[in-house]
């Protein structure tokens, strides 16, 4: 049987996971479609080709095969109640199965947001471990199926204290001088904006409760608005949907091209996305750094991390 140790961040936005010791990860965006496993047999070429998976008895398309196969029937889970929810442990073991996981036992580490941590933690565990895993992925000849031995569940962003602290070996390195006296981290999400001080990099577990600013993440504060803001133009772009914004957003951040194609139409995003993340980064200075930590006076660094830091970072440094 065989023993795997990976880490899984089920976000709002992206799923993330990576096994330990293969140094496999993959992302994708955190959405899916029913859809029907009927083929017409016209064989490759014929037929729109996409990834799927069977789970508890429906198939769905994930990630962006949900948007070339149903854009109608997205299903996303965004909020509180998502976390260790029937959506959350698809896309885990969806994760897990795409790195290659068929059978025996997983040492799992999750992710959830810190101020729901200490009321999410054990029911997070709980559903993990109720049941053993079951997943086809098409193509696969049997269900590949495994078990949770362990759960842990950590705090969103703390983890990114790991990656400045050790390198990937897993050796403590220069950039850990970072994190050296009080730190403040802000960890800006989909759902969430996750603000909390580090000192000597080490976790005030009585920070907890003031920790998450819920739906003050960048789907409220970015695409949400930027949705708005495409609609506006009129013509094939009122159908544009959130997913088409965030696809835009997610394959910009590494090309840095922002132009939005949608039917006959484009738009480049560029100009409003810019607009909306200085505003985005003044209200983060308004109520999480300056409200909950004076202005960062007593503070010697600020940790920036999450998908929608590249939009504030700019500005927060001016």
């Amino acid at each position: 049987m065989t023993n795997y140790i990976a880490s899984v961040d089920c976000g709002n936005g992206n799923t993330c996971a990576m096994l330990a010791g293969t140094k496999k990860s993959i992302s994708f965006p955190s959405i899916r479609a029913r859809i029907t496993s009927k083929t017409l047999g016209l064989g490759k070429g014929h037929e729109l080709d996409f990834a799927s998976a069977v789970w508890r008895g429906d198939t769905y398309a994930i990630g962006d095969d949900a948007l070339l196969v149903n854009r109608q029937g997205i299903d996303r889970h965004m909020g509180v109640n998502r976390y260790g929810g029937e959506h959350h442990q698809f896309l885990t073991a969806y994760a897990l199965a795409r790195l290659g996981v068929k059978s025996g036992s997983i040492d799992l580490t999750l992710l959830c947001p810190p101020a729901m941590y200490n009321d999410l933690k054990q029911p997070m565990i709980d559903a993990y471990t109720a049941q053993p895993v079951e997943i086809t992925l098409k193509g696969d000849k049997k269900p590949r199926q495994w078990t949770y031995d362990s759960v842990n569940v950590l705090p969103e962003g703390y983890a990114a204290k790991g990656c400045i602290m050790l390198d990937p070996s897993g050796t403590k390195w220069a950039l850990a001088a970072k994190l050296v006296g009080d730190v403040v981290l802000l960890d800006v999400g989909a759902y969430t904006a996750n603000v909390f001080r580090l000192h000597n990099g080490a976790f005030n577990p009585a920070d907890l409760p003031q920790s998450s600013i819920a739906n003050e993440g960048g789907n409220t504060h970015l695409r949400l608005p930027l949705l708005g803001w495409v609609h506006g133009a009129g013509g094939d772009l009122t159908a544009v949907t959130l997913d088409d914004i965030d696809r835009v957003l997610r394959l910009g951040s590494a090309s840095g091209d922002y132009v939005m194609q949608f039917g006959s139409a484009s738009i480049d995003l560029t100009p409003m996305l810019d607009r909306l993340g200085k505003q985005y980064a003044d209200w983060l200075a308004n109520n999480a750094l300056d409200t909950r930590y004076d202005g960062l006076k007593d503070i010697s660094g600020l940790l920036i991390v999450g998908g929608n830091a590249a939009y504030i970072m700019p500005h927060l440094t001016q």
